[in-house]
């Protein structure tokens, strides 16, 4: 097996296309972002409050993350450190009605009475899954699916069609994949398989960005930026003094900073290695779990590092050519802590026909935290977007409010012609053990003056032991004016209720000679034989259930034979 490489695709490469603005806009935030030096000066001259501000920056941010991190091992410790057997049911299902179609109708009527149920068991210590997923009307159980896995065998079974279990061995993965044209993995990623590959410790990091944020405060002189110090930040009605620094790049300066920094990424042993093992790692992960993966579409590290100088040289041909930015503006809002309240960049093409303008933003506003984000385009042609993101949270007590909405408007000549708009408000309140919450949404879609909404509400009540997670949730959907257009339902609405139990362990099937088939080793006769039993209680179900299902207009309601 190849231990060092990464994916190299066969396929034509297409046409390699100009380095976008927005490109080069990301890679100068990554360098901003990473200012760990020239920072605390002694002399607080313009260009160290603002190097002093990105250094804030990166701390909080750090802070931010770590503490993100943290809470995320915690929630999810349970799950790792011993088995889950969770149960979740769903019922009271409401579909309907649907305008302009009562056979429809009628059978989600039908549905209103059926309750799916889902049991799922995993333990990742020991590699064990199991899940069983069952149907049920009227409370009689109608149809069941079970699959299971551990480290030396996958399953499956319908027990109301065969009496039987699928059994493939893990070792038998290749000759299955063989002998019926699949491409089964021995078995599948978790999530913390992915995690563990591609994480990176603050130790192998810092040295890295340190690099790229000195390169970045050596490459800015003291003419590049100037200080307001009587500015005002001023976003969604609230105002706070602060100091306007503005960092400009004129198109050589801009040019000169992205050469250094693809020069220093050409050259950069140890990025070269930090990320060529996180691929790497990812290559090895979906080979041993048994993913398709050729020797020949893996790259070496020379090849790798290879494309990564050639990435650079690409990048400073384009800057070159003008391919990319004449100039960059970036305009801060910073507080009497050295805390960035507002970021505004400003990319002007070459031909000075186009602009982007990007803006974050986040303050406070008595206890509420508030955020923006915001990306607008202004060309000559007159086609545009302007596309935002923002957010409330305030939590009083043991109550938290918030909001956020997304909202994308395509604009010609200024005028808006289409709109997508996305907004959901929030509020959780937690008690002991206890936590009980509600979330509206509604995505909304406007052009020509015609609006499509789909609107809902999900309330939430969730109790957490150290044995065990209790959660109910109450759904509905309301699909508004696309009822009448699309021939959809106008509500949809359900219940589901889940009990995760920490602990407790899968119980797999007890499997025998006599109720399991091996589906790589048994004879073509025995696979002919399997087929025609599998028919046969295929047939043998529908006709059990031959009423339901002209209840729900899947087969003809046949006339009766005198």
């Amino acid at each position: 097996m190849q231990t060092d490489g990464v994916l190299e695709s066969h396929t034509p490469q297409p046409k390699k296309k100009k380095i976008t603005p927005i490109v080069v806009a990301l890679i100068l935030v990554v360098v901003v972002g990473t200012v760990a030096a020239m920072a605390m000066s002694a002399f607080k001259s313009p260009k160290a409050v603002y190097l002093s501000a990105e250094l804030k920056g990166v701390q909080e941010t750090t802070k931010w993350v770590t503490e993100g991190m943290d809470k995320y091992k915690q929630s999810i410790a349970p799950y790792l450190e011993k088995p889950v057997y969770t149960t979740m049911e769903i019922s009271d299902l409401t579909i309907g009605p649907v305008p302009g179609d009562p056979e429809l109708s009628h059978m989600l009527d039908v549905l209103k009475e059926a309750t799916l149920s889902i049991d799922s068991a995993v333990d990742e210590k020991n590699g064990k899954k199991y899940s069983k997923v069952s149907l049920a009307l009227k409370n009689n159980h109608l149809l069941g699916l079970e699959v299971f896995s551990d480290q030396e065998r996958m399953g499956f079974g319908v027990p109301e069609i065969y009496n039987k279990y699928g059994i493939i061995n893990l070792k038998d993965v290749d000759e299955f994949n063989k002998k019926y044209g699949a491409d089964l993995p021995k078995k599948m990623m978790s999530y913390q398989d992915l995690a563990e590959a591609i994480k990176v410790d603050q130790s192998e990091l810092l040295p890295i960005a340190a690099v790229y944020g000195k390169l970045y405060a050596d490459s800015i002189t003291d003419e590049q930026v100037t200080i307001n110090k009587d500015g005002t930040f001023e976003e969604g009605g609230t105002k706070i003094p602060s100091r306007e620094i503005t960092v400009t790049f004129s198109d050589s300066q801009f040019k000169e900073l992205m050469t250094k920094v693809s020069d220093t990424v050409a050259a950069d042993e140890k990025l070269h290695d930090l990320l060529y093992k996180r691929y790497s790692n990812i290559v090895n992960l979906l080979k041993d779990n048994g993913y398709p993966i050729k020797d020949r579409d893996v790259l070496s590290k020379d090849k790798f590092v290879d494309n990564i100088k050639e990435s650079m040289k690409d990048l400073v041909a384009s800057m070159d050519k003008g391919d990319a930015v004449s100039g960059v503006k970036m305009v801060l809002n910073v507080d009497g802590s050295d805390r960035i309240l507002k970021r505004t960049v400003t990319l002007t093409s070459p031909d000075k026909k186009e602009t982007i303008t990007m803006k974050s933003a986040k303050w406070t506003e008595g206890q509420a935290e508030k955020g923006v984000f915001q990306v607008v385009t202004d060309s000559v042609r007159g086609e545009d977007v302007d596309m935002s993101f923002s957010f409330t949270k305030e939590t009083k007590d043991q109550t938290t409010n918030g909001s956020f909405e997304l909202k994308i408007d395509e604009l010609r000549d200024k005028k808006v012609e289409e709109t997508a708009l996305i907004k959901t408000s929030y509020k959780s309140t937690k008690d002991g053990n206890k936590e009980s919450g509600e979330i509206d949404f509604s995505i909304g879609y406007q052009e020509d003056g015609v609006n499509q909404t789909l609107s809902g509400n999900v309330a939430a009540v969730t109790e957490t032991t150290e044995e065990k997670r209790n959660s109910e949730y109450k759904v509905k959907l309301n699909t508004g004016e696309l009822a009448d257009e699309e021939e959809l339902p106008e509500v949809i609405q359900f219940s589901l209720k889940s009990t995760e139990e920490f602990g407790k362990e899968a119980q797999f099937p007890a499997l025998s000679k006599d109720n399991s088939l091996d589906l790589v080793n048994m004879t073509d006769s025995e696979a002919d034989q399997v087929m025609m039993e599998a028919q046969m209680g295929a047939q043998a179900f529908m006709l059990k259930n031959m009423g339901l299902f002209q209840q729900l207009g899947l087969i003809p309601d046949f006339p009766e034979m005198y």
